[in-house]
């Protein structure tokens, strides 16, 4: 039989490599790869249960945004400049219509931020980490 304090080395030495194992694929801890400032606005009801360009449909109440060019499956942090409020998106459209806005937020997304009754606010995007097979 193993003596006890052998048992227990062992056993934190197992702890030990999982926690690193685990820290090690943590990827929010380091600096974002991609960072934009500009304008969001968001969109509801009109295009729910419409298929995006991504294929997926849109419901108001997931939180989907559309950008001009980040890659499909992306998930961006969006942080409202003007209360510090952040969600995490994933993109899964493309627009907005209007070229003066950077991104389309889902309405759960914008009522989150803070901005549902504005319709605009400025927001800083940040991805930490691009999709697999997206570059």
């Amino acid at each position: 039989m193993i003596c006890y304090d052998v048992r227990m080395k062992l056993r934190c030495g197992i702890y030990t490599i999982l926690l690193l194992l685990c820290l090690s694929g943590h990827t929010l801890a380091k600096k974002p790869v991609y960072v934009e400032t500009g304008t969001a606005s968001w969109y509801g009801w009109q295009y729910a249960g419409q298929k995006t360009a991504s294929g997926v449909r849109f419901w108001p109440c997931r939180r989907l945004a559309a950008h001009p060019f980040l890659p499909f499956g992306t998930k961006v942090k969006v942080t409202n400049l003007e209360n510090g409020r952040s969600a995490w998106v994933l993109i899964a459209d493309r627009g907005p219509v209007p070229q003066d806005r950077a991104i389309d937020l889902s309405r759960r997304t914008a009522r989150k931020l803070g901005f549902l009754r504005q319709g605009l606010t400025r927001v800083k995007m940040e991805v930490h980490q691009w999709p697999q097979g997206a570059l």
